[in-house]
């Protein structure tokens, strides 16, 4: 007969071992069960009402990316004389509308680049122009045309006969600059307080953005950082104002019914509804590049080389060192030293938003970071190089190209996107 004492610590060991075998279990099954898979490309939540948009990896697959013709479908340019190109727009009957600062007019060509006619003349009458920075194609093919330094707003008709000129109200502390017009035909305006004479050192002065109806008062959408400026005195009392390398700053731009601003100090896109409400956030996974002042050494040297007098040479070395350098480069935006200037954010015909990425001295590139109208990473797009585009629509892009002697062009490619109709 076996002992009950026995047979209990026989039953105790069995119930121990049985335990340690559900344990060893159990942490086999974590091990194996927890889910180590990378995370889905796009995560979306929703916080206090904001919509964040997580992207870690672009949607498109190499054969589905985005591409520009190899050759451009239009192009035109140097037989007229085209010099200081600004913006460009194609109407929807196919004209294309060029905005000539070397002349200050407007010069109106054909669908395949044939010249039909010209607009305005310099000057400060109604429909003559000073400096165009803005221009759009409104109601039935009519323009409206920005004169930055006039601070005035001009229309002309389908015909491009001169309509009306208005210069819109003043906003606080400051003029408005128009910069962009939603789907409505409301525009979106700039403001930012003017400099004063005492200001020294690192400055980034706020700017707010507004939707401005004609005839109405303008409704404040977002305030946003604005850009690193920094004053200094110079030897002959002067005093000198620059972007800092590698200096931050924000850029903005408007979408059929949304505005779309983001800070360069994290890759991170804010959304705003048409009454300025806080819809949507966008972020990318981004690397950030470390800077300090030895990365903007080469920078500074291949300026400096450009010098012949020593002494000045000299001079200007220590006054751009003494500029102060960020910790990190920015995120996005074109780098102070880039060759080529073309909208930071831009929205084509289909609401889909382009992005300039920040790139190093080394890095030179053209290329376009694209996200859908819901915010999601779709991929990257190259550019030609020394293409600077003004328009895109859903299956062209409209913009000015300069070749290997500074001669501008206009030029359009077909935008080619694989697996769609």
């Amino acid at each position: 007969m076996i002992p009950v004492v026995s047979v209990v610590r026989r039953m105790h060991i069995a119930e121990m071992t049985m335990r340690g075998r559900l344990i060893v279990l159990l942490v086999v099954c974590v091990g194996a069960c927890t889910d180590d898979r990378p995370p889905a490309a796009t995560e979306v939540r929703d916080s206090a009402g904001v919509r964040i948009v997580q992207n870690h990896r672009p949607a498109w697959s190499s054969s589905s990316t985005w591409r520009l013709s190899s050759e451009p479908a239009v192009d035109f340019g140097p037989a007229d004389t085209l010099y200081r190109i600004g913006p460009i727009v194609r109407l929807n009957d196919g004209r294309i509308v060029v905005a000539n600062g070397s002349s200050s007019e407007l010069r109106v060509y054909s669908a395949d680049g044939k010249p039909l006619r010209r607009i305005g003349r310099e000057g400060a009458g109604p429909g003559e122009f000073r400096d165009i920075s803005r221009m759009f194609a409104i109601a039935n093919d009519s323009l409206l045309v920005f004169d930055i330094l006039l601070r005035r707003a001009s229309v002309f008709d389908p015909q491009g006969e001169f309509a009306r000129a208005y210069i819109p109200p003043s906003l606080p502390n400051a003029a408005p600059m128009i910069e962009g017009r939603f789907g409505d035909g409301t525009l979106l305006v700039a403001s930012q307080s003017p400099p004063t004479p005492d200001r020294r050192g690192l400055v980034r002065n706020r700017r707010s953005l507004w939707r401005l109806p004609e005839g109405a008062a303008a409704i404040q959408l977002a305030e946003t950082p604005g850009r690193e400026i920094f004053y200094q005195e110079l030897p002959t009392g002067q005093v000198d104002f620059r972007r800092p390398y590698f200096g931050h700053a924000a850029y903005h731009t408007a979408g059929p019914d949304r505005l779309y601003w983001a800070s360069t100090d994290t890759f991170e896109i804010k959304v705003h509804s048409l009454d300025g409400k806080l819809i949507s956030l966008i972020r990318k996974q981004h690397d950030y590049q470390s800077v300090s002042p030895a990365s903007a050494s080469p920078i500074i040297e291949k300026h400096v080389a450009t010098l012949s007098d020593a002494a000045t040479a000299a001079s200007v070395r220590r006054h751009l060192s003494s500029m102060p350098v960020s910790g990190h480069a920015p995120a996005l935006g074109w780098p102070a030293w880039a060759s080529l200037s073309a909208p930071e954010l831009q929205v084509d015909a289909d609401g889909n938003l382009w992005v300039v990425e920040f790139f190093m001295p080394d890095e030179e590139r053209n290329a376009r970071t694209v996200f859908d109208r819901d915010g999601v990473w779709l991929g990257s797009v190259r550019l030609p190089p020394r293409f600077m585009p003004r328009q895109i629509g859903s299956d062209f892009i409209l913009g000015k190209w300069t070749d290997d002697l500074d001669v501008e062009h206009v030029r359009v490619y077909q935008l080619i996107k694989p697996g769609t109709q």
